[in-house]
C-alpha cells in the first residue's frame, strides 16, 4: 500500500490550470470517473480522478466552470492516460463534453492478455501487487453528486487511480517477456475509437426483458405503462428502474386487472396516493386502440439473419474449436485470439479467406500470428 501521498479536490478554474500545468510535467496520468446513473435520470459525469507520481487530485466538474482543459490533456498523444477498463468512462466523457481521448493504457486488457480471468480493478491488484482493496457496495453505489463527498467516498474514488501506474508498469513488463505488448498496444488504438450511442429506438418498450412474448393487447399496455414510467422518472430526476421495475411491468402487462397491492416491488407507486395515479395509467391503457405492430418490428434481427448451412454450420464448429484449443494453450480466453463473427463469416466465404481475415473485427496482430495456423487447419478440415 502506498504510505506517502497527497489528495487535492480541485474545485475551481484556476486550481485546474495549475493541476494540468502540473500534470504536463509528467509523461502519464490514471484516470477514472465517478458518475450518478444510478441516482439520476441523465446521468453524468460527477469526479474525475487523476493521479500523478504521489498525488491524486479530485476534480469537480459540478463546481468548475470551464472544464475543456481537460479534453485537451486527454487528448495529447504525449501523455499516456492508465486506465482500468474504460469503456464507460470513455462514453461518458464523449456524451458530456465530446473529449477525445489518445493514448490509452488499460490495466484491465493488459490484465486479460496476461491470462486473468478476474478482471475488476481489485481483483487485478491483489493478484498482480498483492494490493487488498475494500470494495464497499454500498460505495459503489454512492451518489456522487451530492456534496460534500463523506471521506469515505473520497478514498473509494482514490484508490480507482492510485495504484495504476505501479500496476501498469508491472502488467507491461511481464507482457514484454511473453512479446505480447504490440497485441495489446493495438487493443489500445481500437479503444480511442469508442463513442457515446444513444439508445434510439422506434419502440423503446421492446427492450424491456420478457416483452416479445406478450400478445398484442398487453404490449399495448407495456407500451403506455413504458411512457408513463419516463415521464414519472424525468419528473423526480431517477433512473427508470427506481420509478418501478421493468419486471414489474411485465406482470401489470400480463394481467392489468391485478390487484397492485398484490405486487410486491410497486417502487414509488407502493404509496396509496401514487397507485391511484398507476391503476388510471393502466385503466387508459386497457381502453385505448390495440397498438398496430409488425412481426419484423418485434424481432428485427431475425430480418438480418442469414440460415447457415449444414455444412457451414459443421465447418463454424470446427473453427470454434480450433480457436479453444489455441485459447487452452496460451491461456488466454477465446475471444481475445479470434473474434467469432469473423470465424463465422470465414465458415460461410469458405473460398474468399483472403478476404475474410480482413474482416473488421480482425485485428493486425491476430492476422500476423494465427492467420497462417488458420489457414493450415481450414486445409485439414476439408479434406
Amino acid at each position: 500500500m502506498k504510505n506517502s501521498y497527497s489528495i487535492e479536490i480541485v474545485d475551481s478554474n484556476k486550481k485546474l490550470e495549475n493541476v494540468i500545468e502540473r500534470i504536463y510535467q509528467e509523461n502519464f496520468v490514471a484516470v477514472d470517473i465517478e458518475s450518478n446513473g444510478l441516482h439520476r435520470f441523465k446521468e453524468q459525469i460527477c469526479l474525475i480522478q487523476l493521479a500523478i507520481s504521489d498525488h491524486v487530485f479530485i476534480v469537480d466538474p459540478l463546481q468548475i466552470s470551464d472544464i475543456a482543459p481537460i479534453g485537451k490533456l486527454l487528448k495529447d498523444e504525449d501523455i499516456q492516460k492508465i486506465f482500468h477498463s474504460p469503456d464507460h468512462d470513455l462514453r461518458s466523457f464523449d456524451r458530456d463534453w465530446k473529449f477525445e481521448v489518445r493514448n490509452i493504457f488499460d490495466t484491465s486488457t493488459a490484465a486479460a492478455f496476461l491470462g486473468s480471468e478476474k478482471l475488476g480493478l481489485a481483483s487485478v491488484l491483489s493478484e498482480f501487487l498483492q494490493i487488498e482493496l475494500m470494495k464497499s457496495k454500498s460505495l459503489q453505489r454512492s451518489d456522487w453528486t451530492l456534496r460534500p463527498i463523506p471521506k469515505d467516498a473520497l478514498q473509494y474514488a482514490v484508490n480507482d487511480v492510485l495504484y495504476l501506474r505501479d500496476l501498469r508498469d508491472l502488467l507491461l513488463e511481464k507482457l514484454l517477456e511473453l512479446k505480447r505488448d504490440q497485441w495489446i498496444f493495438e487493443e489500445f488504438k481500437y479503444l480511442e475509437k469508442i463513442k457515446y450511442s444513444p439508445k434510439l429506438m422506434e419502440n423503446p418498450f421492446l427492450s424491456i426483458k420478457g416483452s416479445k412474448g406478450l400478445d398484442i393487447k398487453s404490449l399495448t399496455v407495456l407500451n403506455k405503462l413504458y411512457e408513463f414510467r419516463e415521464n414519472e422518472a424525468i419528473r423526480l430526476d431517477r433512473p427508470a428502474f427506481k420509478v418501478v421495475h421493468d419486471n414489474t411491468l411485465i406482470e401489470i402487462a400480463k394481467n392489468p386487472k391485478i390487484d397492485l397491492r398484490s405486487i410486491k416491488d410497486l417502487g414509488i407507486f407502493s404509496r396509496s396516493a401514487n397507485r391511484s395515479k398507476l391503476k388510471n395509467v393502466i385503466k387508459n391503457a386497457e381502453n385505448s386502440e390495440l397498438m398496430k405492430i409488425s412481426r419484423e418490428e418485434l424481432y428485427p434481427k431475425n430480418r438480418i439473419k442469414k440460415n447457415m448451412t449444414d455444412s457451414e454450420v459443421i465447418r463454424f464448429k470446427e473453427l470454434k474449436e480450433w480457436r479453444l484449443n489455441l485459447s487452452k494453450k496460451l491461456k488466454l480466453q477465446p475471444s481475445l485470439l479470434w473474434p467469432l463473427s469473423s470465424l463465422k463469416s470465414i465458415s460461410m466465404n469458405l473460398d474468399d479467406f483472403d478476404s475474410e481475415i480482413k474482416h473488421e473485427d480482425v485485428r493486425e496482430w491476430q492476422v500476423k500470428e494465427f492467420s497462417k495456423l488458420l489457414r493450415n487447419h481450414l486445409k485439414l478440415i476439408q479434406e
